[in-house]
């Protein structure tokens, strides 16, 4: 927890600081793919603008949602028994895509749909194409 509080403190810092600064340096850390989305000014504006609304009410809130995402859970992903679609980034840096492959990977009737190349963004640059399959899906 103290090393999540840290870690949290410090970009709360520099968003707080220097929104544009912090997302000069987003852009030297993530992907190509990820460079490509966020050249887009209106969308780094927004990203940086989404960044600092996390920080709204400080850092206790993402500290939580660390805490809870690497320790035991209270249930067994394998024992969830239904078919659950899982889009990853292959060149994602900010959550690697290990992470989520293992918890698919555990899912029965998960499916694992890599995304390369492909990194943190691709909500916003598989959005049509993600959104149809669900509504495929979902009608049947």
């Amino acid at each position: 927890s103290p090393g999540f509080t840290l870690m949290y403190s410090l970009l709360e810092y520099e968003v707080r600081r220097s929104p544009m600064t912090f997302g000069k340096q987003m852009l030297a850390a993530i992907s190509d793919a990820d460079r490509a989305v966020l050249s887009d000014q209106t969308i780094l504006e927004q990203f940086i603008d989404a960044a600092s609304e996390c920080f709204a009410q400080g850092v206790d809130g993402l500290v939580r949602d660390a805490k809870v995402l690497y320790r035991a859970w209270s249930f067994d992903v394998r024992a969830i028994d239904r078919v659950v679609h899982f889009w990853q980034g292959i060149d994602d840096r900010l959550v690697p895509h290990e992470i989520n492959h293992r918890v698919a990977q555990a899912m029965p009737k998960a499916v694992w749909h890599p995304v390369s190349p492909g990194g943190h963004f691709i909500a916003v640059t598989l959005a049509r194409e993600i959104l149809s399959f669900a509504r495929r899906v979902i009608e049947g």
